[in-house]
């Protein structure tokens, strides 16, 4: 398994990098380095894999010298939630971490697609939920009471009112207000759709009767002219 080892480098957290690119990102046997697995973070020298790095490079440099430690910045104040702390073990939270899933410091993190804010505008200025519109319902319900049935205009006039009232609620995308107002559209249109159809019926009651009356006086009109001839 390649380690990955995350070194702190003028005071900034630099990494993961594999073991062999350490010496290239600026390591030195004083920088402080961190890997998976380690309670803390650690000079390079008092690792011995890394250690090996530096009397490789010394012995094909300076066969016969020894390596020159050089003065290293210690690791400050943590620069947010995601850089591991001095001595201490970092933590793999959801937010936090290693690796390229990691929000690199000064960078925002990218949250896709999801909206915050409140929950009623996040549907505006795009599709409106489907739902039942009982405004032309009403309407039609409005016509029918005002020539069948005086009754039903009012509940019909309220039908209206309400109906465009969650209309424009739906649009606004505050859907649990928007259903609500519905609801009572729809009850009151279909209250003020059955004093209309009730209308109809008693009309047409009337118009049979008047027209059964007119052919029964009809009807005893023929027979009493035949009678007195």
């Amino acid at each position: 398994m390649n380690e990955q080892y995350f070194i702190i480098v003028d005071g900034q957290q630099k990494g993961p990098y594999p073991r062999e690119v350490l010496r290239m990102q600026g390591m030195t046997p004083d920088t402080y380095v961190w890997r998976e697995g380690m309670d803390g973070w650690a000079q390079a020298s008092s690792m011995p894999e890394l250690t090996a790095l530096f009397a490789e490079e010394q012995d094909l440099i300076f066969p016969n010298s020894e390596p020159q430690p050089q003065q290293q910045a210690q690791p400050g104040q943590p620069y947010g939630p995601q850089q591991p702390q001095y001595g201490q073990q970092p933590n793999y939270g959801p937010q936090q971490g290693y690796g390229p899933q990691q929000p690199q410091y000064g960078q925002q993190p990218y949250y896709g697609q999801q909206q915050y804010g409140n929950p009623y505008q996040q549907n505006m200025g795009g599709n409106v939920r489907p739902h039942t519109n009982w405004l032309p319902w009403a309407i039609v319900s409005t016509v029918l009471n005002c020539l069948f049935s005086c009754f039903g205009v009012i509940f019909s006039i309220i039908g209206i009112v309400q109906a465009n009232k969650a209309n424009n609620l739906y649009q606004t995308g505050n859907y649990v207000e928007a259903d609500a107002t519905n609801s009572s559209a729809k009850v009151m249109t279909i209250i003020s759709l059955v004093f209309a159809g009730l209308g109809v019926l008693l009309v047409t009651m009337l118009i049979i009767s008047a027209v059964s009356g007119i052919g029964a006086l009809a009807s005893l009109s023929d027979a009493m002219q035949h009678s007195y001839y």
